[in-house]
């Protein structure tokens, strides 16, 4: 008994409201787990517990927070539309270690308990078979063809791993994620693969958008969905057409670098299929819009994913400003050898990019939660 007791007090402290009900045969302790994003359990008369309120709040952006964030979402679009190659390159070599690493932190404290022991070991080691595609083909010992093959793979097995799962849901959390694999398992088989890698390269760079609207309360998670849409698909669309451009034409300066990039050009097949120069002002105003949505993928990551969360799954902000200084000496590299320096940075980059799949199909749990579950224990 003193065992159970131990155990219901750790899930109060993980966020589960645990009630005790007498039947004839046994006692039956059941357990509401306050999902991410779902409101708290009221106190008498239906008032919120001050612990609760407080906990709520303080995961939470302040108004002053919220319009910084705005007005560095504004900078970054603009300096984007004016100088893409310039903010490409040096947010890429500042912050890119920085936001990989920050995020695998983020998704290893959110989830892993939510995915369990053998599903974990079984997605760990498909995002390890992607590091070592990539760093074979970096290596020269394979070819890039052989590698996107073997990297698709992989990354299909990473989100298969999550079927059953979803299926024991029901329901949408089932059609979703299902949905998710039948897309993937069909570009391996009848996609090119280095077409449907430079598709999720641009695709993974909204997914703080839903990963930020799981960690919100549902009264105003609408509303931060309808922000995250403005922020990483109404901007950057905007920014594609072209007329951001024409009304900086005057200040741009698309060709200004300060690392040893290379033309414009040469770093479009970053995020442009095509031959660019068939294209070009298509392919440039494409560049533009992904430079910012980079932008806004590492601003996010660094400075919102970490602490909009419950505080048992906020990662702690020296944690971040360490990594963030770690990325920041890495960035040397890029000084001596651009390319080389985000071909191996590349490699780290696609295991957290895939890492995103099986932490996105886990936050629909905010979405299309199990409200409760029972645990029977008898004295």
């Amino acid at each position: 008994m003193g065992a159970f007791r131990a155990l219901v007090a750790e899930d109060v402290n993980r966020g589960i409201a645990v009630s005790r009900v007498r039947t004839p045969c046994c006692v039956r302790y059941t357990a509401t787990r306050v999902e991410v994003g779902r409101s708290s359990p009221r106190g008498a008369g239906g008032v919120e517990p001050a612990h609760v309120i407080a906990r709520r709040r303080s995961s939470s952006p302040t108004r002053a927070s919220a319009w910084v964030l705005a007005a560095l979402l504004g900078l970054a679009a603009v300096a984007a539309v004016a100088y893409p190659l310039l903010v490409y390159s040096v947010t890429l070599a500042s912050f890119g270690l920085a936001h990989v690493l920050v995020e695998l932190r983020v998704l290893d404290v959110r989830y892993r308990r939510v995915l369990g022991a053998a599903a974990l070991r079984l997605v760990v080691l498909a995002l390890a078979l992607v590091f070592a595609a990539r760093c074979a083909a970096t290596a020269g010992w394979i070819t890039r063809a052989l590698a996107s093959r073997l990297e698709l793979l992989a990354g299909c097995a990473s989100v298969l791993v999550l079927v059953p799962r979803a299926l024991r849901r029901r329901g949408a959390h089932a059609i979703v994620t299902v949905a998710v694999a039948a897309a993937l398992v069909s570009c391996v088989l009848f996609v090119s693969p280095v077409a449907t890698l430079l598709v999720l390269a641009v695709l993974h760079n909204l997914t703080p958008w839903p990963l930020v609207a799981a960690t919100t309360e549902p009264a105003r998670r609408r509303r931060v969905a309808w922000r995250g849409a403005i922020v990483f698909v109404a901007v950057p669309l905007l920014i594609a057409t072209g007329l951001p451009f024409a009304l900086l034409r005057g200040l741009a300066a698309p060709e200004a670098s300060v690392l040893p990039t290379g033309p414009l050009f040469e770093q479009f097949s970053a995020f442009w299929g095509p031959a660019p120069l068939e294209h070009p002002a298509l392919a440039m105003h494409v560049f533009c819009a992904c430079a910012y949505l980079q932008c806004a993928h590492y601003l996010f990551v660094l400075c919102v994913l970490p602490s909009h969360a419950p505080a048992a799954q906020r990662v702690d902000a020296r944690v971040v400003a360490t990594l963030v200084g770690v990325g920041l000496v890495v960035a040397l590299a890029y000084a001596v050898d651009f390319v080389g320096a985000r071909a191996w940075y590349g490699t780290l980059a696609g295991v957290h990019a895939w890492a995103e799949f099986p932490a996105l199909l886990l936050a629909l749990d905010a979405f299309w939660p199990q409200s409760a579950r029972s645990i029977s224990h008898t004295p």
